[in-house]
């Protein structure tokens, strides 16, 4: 595990399967000379000095290797870093760039594109991506969502009905996820930029009862990858080992557990939750898994990962744990078992949620159907999902604020999110200066 952790991710990208080209670079990455052939299409695309240095700097024989656990084997991984893959293979680097610009492929983590998968979207459904930048998720849903439909150019009753709304708190963060979504030839999303946690709730326009207010806007599904201390992620980003801290996980948990709350409360009952993140740290994790079914045990349900893909290696959630606490001078931990012995001044980060509870407790709650993907196992970053059903309505409700929504959805309100959305960066940018 620790030597995996120190080596760099490999470079992974998912082809767009909606796109008219799709076929013709798959059948391209799958034959045996397709570096040469790769180099031919490049050679007629650039001016013959630059295609001289490329091609001067480039390795011929490369090795691409097809994921089998994804549908119709669209996502591809090349034995390079993003830093590797510019230096040793800078013809593919160029070329991806291009397919990324045009909505071809997106570059997406291979344990990043099951928490869609775990969904089962399907064609026409509505979905909300709660924290939601940079894209690649989305954008994977959004594809789901209109799959067999953009080629029909939005007539199928599919394309009419679909809809991904994706919010990001962060405003930059959500202009470059419109940007990553504004690669489609569709008009079936939006993007929100609030904070996740109290995202209001959305009600169709002339649908709000004056008696009755629970006629909300309700989801199909909901992807809750929520903000976390990314320790699975070392391999993508090695400067988090200089920085990681077991305070991290501790200001998060609160948040994560609303996050998820918030989630299972926009799903429709039937309806499915995917909760993930890119840590591995069960306080994040499992901690937050059983903190949400013990307060919501009658109306949700949580779902075994494990058999819904069988040719991807998930290890169990885990039943056992240990709070640990870092010392002053970051050199050793202490180990907590028992929430009163905590000090006061730990008691503003330690929260009670955190402990794990008792064996019996956790084999009741199944938490062991939750999946963890651990680095050393398939060569990936490290990842955690849980998904959840919900059975029927919480037993009670907080009044929001509302935002309607008119059927059909379409291109007036994503034109209002995108110009809110550049109106308050030119408000940080003014700010700055």
């Amino acid at each position: 595990f620790i030597e995996k952790m120190g080596e760099k991710l490999a470079t992974s990208f998912r082809v767009t399967s909606v796109h008219p080209k799709a076929k013709f670079l798959c059948d391209l990455l799958s034959s045996e000379d397709w570096t040469i052939k790769l180099l031919e299409i490049v050679r007629q695309l650039l001016p013959t000095h630059e295609y001289s240095e490329l091609h001067t700097t480039s390795t011929l024989s490369i090795p691409v290797k097809q994921w089998k656990f994804f549908p119709n084997n669209l996502l591809f991984e090349l034995p390079f870093s993003k830093s590797e893959l510019k230096e040793n293979f800078c013809v593919f680097h160029k070329f991806s760039q291009q397919c990324s610009d045009a909505g071809l492929i997106t570059r997406q983590e291979v344990a990043s594109t099951i928490p869609v998968l775990l969904l089962s979207v399907k064609p026409g459904m509505k979905v909300l991506d709660m924290c939601a930048s940079p894209g690649s998720k989305t954008s994977q849903l959004l594809e789901e969502c209109l799959k067999d439909s953009l080629q029909c150019e939005l007539t199928t009753e599919a394309a009419q009905n679909a809809l991904v709304v994706a919010n990001d708190i962060d405003p930059l963060r959500a202009c470059i996820l419109t940007h990553q979504l504004q690669r489609f030839n569709s008009a079936a999303w939006l993007v929100l930029n609030t904070d996740g946690q109290n995202l209001p709730n959305l009600y169709r326009k002339n649908s709000i009862s004056k008696v009755n207010y629970d006629t909300r806007y309700k989801f199909d599904r909901v992807l809750c990858d929520v903000p976390c201390s990314s320790d699975g992620a070392v391999r993508k980003i090695p400067s988090k080992w200089k920085h990681w801290g077991s305070f991290d996980a501790f200001r998060l948990h609160s948040l994560q557990i609303k996050l998820l709350t918030k989630a299972l409360k926009l799903v429709t009952p039937g309806g499915l939750v995917c909760y993930s993140t890119c840590s591995l740290n069960p306080i994040e994790d499992e901690a937050v898994v059983q903190s949400v079914l013990r307060a919501h045990s009658d109306s949700i349900q949580l779902l075994d990962v494990h058999r819904l893909l069988p040719e991807f290696k998930f290890r169990p959630g885990l039943n056992q744990w240990r709070l640990l606490v870092e010392t002053a001078d970051k050199k050793d931990f202490v180990e907590y078992s028992n929430y009163h012995k905590v000090p006061k001044w730990l008691l503003k980060d330690i929260k009670e949620s955190m402990l794990c509870l008792d064996a019996k407790i956790l084999d009741e709650l199944q938490i062991e159907r939750c999946g963890r993907i651990l680095p050393h196992d398939q060569d990936t970053g490290g990842f955690f999902v849980a998904l959840f059903r919900k059975v029927s309505e919480f037993s009670h409700s907080t009044n929001l604020s509302l935002i309607h929504i008119s059927e059909p959805t379409r291109p007036l309100y994503i034109s209002y999110a995108v110009f809110c959305l550049k109106k308050k960066k030119k408000k940080i940018k003014k700010k700055k200066k």
